[in-house]
C-alpha cells in the first residue's frame, strides 16, 4: 500500500469505529433515570423540621449520603446537605431549627424518573451538585441520584460490565 492511500484506509476504519462508539454513547445517554441504581430508601434520610442544626452534626449520626430531607408531617419541606450544616455551625446558627439552613422544596433542582441520563448529566454539570432528588410522575420524591452512582454506572456501560 502506498503512503498516499494509508490515511484514506486508516481514516475509513476509524470512521466505522466512531459510528459504533457514537451509537453506544447515544444509547447510554437515552437510558431513563428509573433504570439506574439510585437510592430509593428515603426513610433513613428523613429528619424532623423541629431538629436543630447541632442535632445533625453529632458524630453518632451516620448518613453516608451527606443529605437529609426535612420533613414536616408527611410532607418533604426541604433538603439540607452536610455543607449547609457546617456552614450554619460556623456562623453561630447551630442552635437554629434545621429549616433555617435548608433549601426549600420549591427550589429543588430535580430529575424525573422518566428523564434521560443525558438530562441528569447536564444538570450535574450546570449546577455542580453531588446529588439530585428523583421525582415520579406525581412530583413526589422517590429517590436520590448521587453523581458518583451515575458516573460509576456510565463507566460500567462503556466498559461493557
Amino acid at each position: 500500500m502506498t503512503r498516499a492511500l494509508w490515511p484514506y484506509v486508516f481514516g475509513s476504519h476509524l470512521g466505522e469505529q466512531r459510528v459504533v462508539v457514537d451509537d453506544l454513547k447515544e444509547r447510554i445517554l437515552q437510558v431513563k433515570i428509573h433504570e439506574l441504581p439510585y437510592q430509593t430508601d428515603l426513610k433513613q434520610l428523613q429528619i424532623s423540621e423541629t431538629k436543630v442544626v447541632l442535632d445533625l452534626l453529632s458524630p453518632k449520626r451516620k448518613n453516608l449520603s451527606g443529605l437529609y430531607l426535612v420533613v414536616g408531617g408527611s410532607q418533604i419541606k426541604g433538603m439540607v446537605t452536610q455543607s449547609n450544616l457546617l456552614q450554619a455551625a460556623l456562623t453561630d446558627q447551630s442552635k437554629e431549627k434545621i429549616l433555617s439552613c435548608c433549601t426549600p422544596r420549591e427550589q429543588f433542582v430535580t430529575v424525573n424518573d422518566g428523564d434521560t441520563v443525558e438530562r441528569a448529566l447536564s444538570l450535574f454539570k450546570e449546577h455542580s451538585f453531588r446529588r439530585l432528588p428523583v421525582l415520579d410522575e406525581a412530583g413526589e420524591i422517590t429517590g436520590i441520584l448521587p453523581r458518583a452512582v451515575l458516573l460509576n454506572w456510565l463507566t460500567d456501560q462503556l466498559l461493557g460490565k
